[in-house]
């Protein structure tokens, strides 16, 4: 019983970073490709970006994953259940989250991508 709760968190996690990962990857051609979501793959991946299109809109992306991020890992170790939304930015659902990058990086390059993602 306790593997079929965790199966479809991981899953669902699993698919909502390969969404962020698509779409960062697919508009943000010019800089090194996002290799995952954790603190040093985003640190890493956000110089060259910075590097490469160096505009306030690479802040809103960097810290829009970051934001997912972080509630990836609240979700994982249910610390949600103990902190709440104390630590997090606003109550914004993953899903919504998903689609203001999307926007952030459609405004760097101009490439629309549509997230399909259901919270």
């Amino acid at each position: 019983m306790y593997i079929k709760r965790t199966r479809n968190p991981f899953k669902r996690r699993v698919n909502i970073e390969r969404k962020v990962l698509t779409i960062v990857n697919d508009s943000l051609t010019e800089c090194q490709p996002l290799v995952g979501l954790t603190d040093e793959a985003v640190a890493a991946w956000a110089v060259d970006l910075n590097r490469k299109y160096g505009s306030r809109q690479v802040d809103y992306i960097v810290e829009t994953i970051m934001e997912i991020s972080k509630r990836f890992r609240l979700n994982t170790d249910r610390s949600r259940d103990v902190f709440l939304n104390d630590s997090l930015k606003s109550p914004v659902s993953l899903a919504n989250l998903v689609g203001l990058l999307a926007t952030f990086t459609t405004k760097i390059y101009q490439k629309p991508i549509r997230p399909t993602l259901e919270d």
